[in-house]
């Protein structure tokens, strides 16, 4: 038995039970994104990221309800963490090798949640492209919020390293920007 758990612009969402286990039962409402997100989450669910996929349907998908507070909450209640932050950090490095931008990450209040794991939700826009952006804009939510953070390091000196990153997206470059945030 499903509950209805909220509507949004694109979907409805369910929580429920399948297998025994807790799920998340998204259905579309008439624009096709559910058979998308399916094929990105079960690419994206290889390297560790997103919630795992049970079933994918033409107009539905079923996946492990994630349990956690979003990264806003998160923030606000004090109780984020560097580990969580490394964590957050490290998805959007594996997304971008993989050249997938993440939409959502323009604001990733909402689709990143903390809790036991760390788990990025709402992958239905994502799309390839060679110019990744997911390091880069999240490092922008850094900038906005570091006081709140607890972090230090110079805005100035970031966006540096973010334009090197930006035209060359290499791990070297990745791991300067760590260096400099933690």
């Amino acid at each position: 038995m499903f509950r209805l758990l909220k509507k949004r612009k694109r979907s409805k969402i369910y929580v429920g039970k399948y297998k025994g286990k807790k799920v998340i039962l998204k259905k579309d409402i008439g624009l096709g994104n559910i058979q998308k997100e399916g094929r990105w989450l079960r690419l994206l669910n290889k390297h560790g990221i997103g919630p795992k996929v049970y079933s994918v349907k033409k107009d539905s998908i079923i996946y492990e309800y994630a349990k956690g507070k979003t990264l806003l909450e998160t923030v606000e209640e004090g109780k984020i963490t560097k580990k969580h932050l490394l964590e957050v950090l490290r998805q959007c490095r594996v997304m971008d090798k993989l050249k997938i931008n993440k939409l959502e990450f323009t604001r990733p209040y909402q689709h990143v949640l903390i809790g036991k794991e760390v788990k990025m939700i709402d992958f239905e826009r994502c799309y390839k492209s060679k110019k990744v952006k997911n390091v880069t804009q999240f490092c922008q939510f850094l900038m906005k919020f570091k006081k709140k953070l607890g972090l230090e390091f110079d805005d100035k000196e970031l966006r540096e390293m973010l334009k090197r990153y930006k035209s060359k997206p290499l791990e070297r470059n990745f791991k300067k920007i760590v260096e400099l945030i933690f």
